[in-house]
């Protein structure tokens, strides 16, 4: 059996070696007057397939979604100011275009948030701007324990 290990967490009680994980996820700004986050990813060539595509390969969708889902649910929990753990409970995300190694970034934002549930929406970003994915997220709020 495992052994539990001592999370590297944020300030808000977030797991920062997931994020690290998720191709060196960084929290880039947090707008709390309109509940939105950045957060900026690598997209290494080891998330991609399709080596020899334009552009160096594509991005698997597993990665771009993780990369978005993670943003939605970090906006969540700095609009609760942590108090909630978040719970996605429903992803969509549309491909628009592919997703190619180097510097992208997630952006989300929570549309609505009540006692139990929250709706976000978010997007990857390439680094001239253009979507390469939008999405949106049911997130089950979770209250912390303590």
């Amino acid at each position: 059996m495992t052994q539990p290990t001592e999370r590297n967490v944020d300030a808000q009680g977030f797991d920062v070696d997931l994020m690290r994980t998720l191709g060196n996820g960084r929290v880039l700004d947090w707008d709390g007057a309109r509940q939105r986050i950045t957060v900026g990813v690598e997209a290494s060539p080891d998330f991609c397939h399709t080596g020899d595509a334009p552009g160096g390969g594509v991005g698997q969708g597993g990665f771009v979604t993780a990369g978005i889902d993670n943003a939605m649910a970090l906006a969540v929990g700095r609009a609760s100011d942590g108090a909630y753990l978040p719970a996605s409970l429903e992803v969509k995300v549309s491909f628009f275009r592919p997703t190619h190694p180097g510097a992208v970034r997630a952006e989300a934002w929570v549309v609505r948030m009540g006692r139990s549930v929250a709706f976000t929406e978010g997007r990857l970003l390439d680094a001239e701007g253009e979507t390469l994915a939008p999405a949106s997220s049911t997130i089950k709020l979770v209250p912390r324990a303590g």
